[in-house]
């Protein structure tokens, strides 16, 4: 009686995690979609396609299970990562410095106020780490446990940079180690701070005909 009762209680968790992890795959396999839907468009669809991918993602994080900490926006690990901020506006002033003695050091591109055009890329820079960690590495992560979800987002980072070769392997490089200091400390804040600070080194250091002006998808040949 004993060995039946522990069967049938056992059962339905070996059909439970297929299921979770089907719905995890398919949470992230639409919002990505969406995601390069809206890369790939211009105009009116594009910013439709925008608007679906925050609407998605948003509905998914809403119905998730995952507590703050889990997704790291919580305050957990904001001192303990804290190191990371530094050590990206090392990185950066040292790019700087090499970009001014080679004589490649420019202005931000674009016609908006400097640093509105700085203030409007760290926002995206948080809302990036935000898509990247908090919705695809932690179903991911469910999916298919930490080190291989480590991998697999640093791949979809780096795809969503296409055709730009060179934020393809800035942001395979980026992609590998926030995400497992994401997984390590498990905030958001510290990493979004340092995507924007690197971002932003980056766009200024190397010549725009490198980096064609930081665009990616449909505006990469604008």
């Amino acid at each position: 009686m004993l060995k039946v009762r522990i069967e049938m209680v056992a059962a339905p968790d070996r059909t439970a995690r297929p299921q979770s992890t089907t719905r995890e795959l398919r949470d992230v396999a639409v919002g990505y979609a969406l995601l390069n839907a809206a890369l790939w468009t211009r105009g009116w669809i594009q910013a439709a396609c925008g608007l679906a991918t925050a609407v998605w993602v948003f509905a998914c994080t809403a119905q998730s299970p995952r507590s703050a900490r889990d997704l790291g926006t919580a305050r957990a690990g904001f001192r303990q990562s804290f190191w990371i901020v530094f050590a990206a506006m090392a990185i950066g002033t040292i790019a700087l410095l090499l970009a001014e003695q080679a004589g490649t050091l420019h202005g931000l591109h674009g016609t908006d106020i400097p640093l509105w055009h700085a203030g409007l890329y760290a926002l995206w820079a948080m809302l990036q780490e935000f898509l990247l960690q908090s919705f695809i590495f932690v179903r991911f992560q469910t999916a298919f446990g930490s080190p291989r979800a480590i991998l697999c987002t640093a791949c979809l980072f780096s795809a969503a940079h296409l055709p730009n070769l060179v934020l393809m392997a800035a942001t395979f490089a980026m992609g590998l180690s926030f995400t497992y200091l994401f997984w390590r400390y498990r905030n958001i804040y510290t990493l979004g701070t340092a995507h924007a600070l690197l971002g932003l080194s980056l766009a200024v250091s190397l010549p725009n005909a490198i980096t064609h002006y930081m665009h990616v998808g449909a505006a990469f040949w604008t």
